[in-house]
């Protein structure tokens, strides 16, 4: 039998029984990660708002650390004490740079915010070249690089060490198998419309005086016209028809995924996170669910031993449209 734990670090003390119950939420940006800690109040805690926080969670197949970040608040009541932290997006949503950029890749322009935010960074797919990158200090960090995210359908998050992580759609990683009836204790998923019209995206279109100046106006009466209720997605930053085209793909495809909403509950998985695939096995005909990917996890601990982690993300049915071919699409309008 499998026998969850924890470790979690609240300046410079580590705490383990002590805890009565721990949530972690981890979420794509531009959401936040949140941890919130409540322990009897004769517990003694000398951390104070700004203290670094850790935690490690082990589901009983080895520790995991995942998450990093500071104290954001402590709230002593004569029962208990409430200690909540948040991770890396925190900072990026508290920080308005100004850049003025030229020929970066959007891998390197939200490399240059996250290092203004002071968040270090993991691993960041290159994406498109942007002619130009500025902005004059009304828009947060995070804001802009869940932005500039979109522009390839990558998954934006921090990982267990408060790095910035922007991963590559076109190189899926290999999904987390699951069972119901072995993780898998509670299931739903729901199918809404997805009949939107796909969106118009443009870009700034080149050199004024040149022929690729036009294309702006041609895409938006080539072949059959758009839907006159399509939504018109402005992205000044991309100048090739190439990098447009794979921008309104991407958008596309996430919105055709929310239509389809999945909510898993199971035991402790501290491999879960967000962008994390999901490959599905055994569940019963009433939720025909085979594939998902997570948007936003939630691990809770008690101090009872009752410990699940909660997804939300989508999915889809082993009959129906897969992630693997949404994938292949959006890798096939990168190329």
């Amino acid at each position: 039998m499998l026998i969850p734990a924890f470790q979690l670090r609240l300046g410079d003390r580590i705490f383990g029984p002590q805890v009565a119950v721990l949530v972690l939420r981890r979420a794509r940006l531009p959401a936040t990660d949140r941890l919130e800690v409540h322990l009897p109040a004769a517990v003694p805690i000398s951390a104070a708002p700004g203290d670094e926080v850790s935690l490690e969670l082990d589901g009983g197949e080895g520790a995991e650390l995942v998450f990093t970040g500071r104290i954001v608040r402590i709230r002593r009541r004569l029962d208990a004490v409430e200690v909540v932290a948040r991770g890396g997006a925190d900072l990026l949503a508290r920080t308005r740079p100004v850049l003025a950029l030229s020929q970066v890749t959007a891998g390197e322009a939200i490399r240059r915010l996250a290092d203004a935010a002071g968040v270090d960074v993991a691993e960041v797919t290159d994406g498109p070249t942007l002619a130009i990158y500025a902005i004059d200090g009304h828009a947060t960090a995070l804001a802009e690089v869940a932005r500039i995210a979109a522009f390839t359908g990558a998954t934006a998050f921090l990982d267990g060490d408060g790095r910035l992580v922007v991963s590559d759609p076109a190189i899926p990683s290999p999904p987390l198998a699951l069972r119901y009836g072995r993780e898998i204790l509670a299931a739903e998923a729901t199918e809404g419309e997805d009949s939107d019209p796909a969106p118009v995206v443009t870009g700034e279109g080149g050199d004024p005086g040149g022929e690729q100046a036009r294309w702006i106006i041609a895409d938006f009466n080539r072949g059959s016209p758009p839907a006159a209720d399509a939504p018109r997605v402005a992205m000044p930053e991309l100048r090739t028809r190439a990098a447009v085209q794979a921008a309104a793909a991407a958008i596309a495809n996430a919105s055709r995924a929310r239509a389809r909403a999945v909510r898993l509950t199971t035991f402790l998985i501290p491999a879960m996170a967000p962008g994390t695939r999901l490959s599905i096995a055994d569940m019963p005909g009433t939720v025909n669910l085979a594939q998902a990917t997570v948007h936003q996890v939630q691990h809770s601990v008690a101090a009872d031993g009752m410990a699940l982690t909660r997804v939300w993300g989508t999915g889809f049915q082993g009959r129906g449209t897969s992630l693997d071919s949404l994938a292949g699409a959006v890798a096939g309008a990168l190329s």
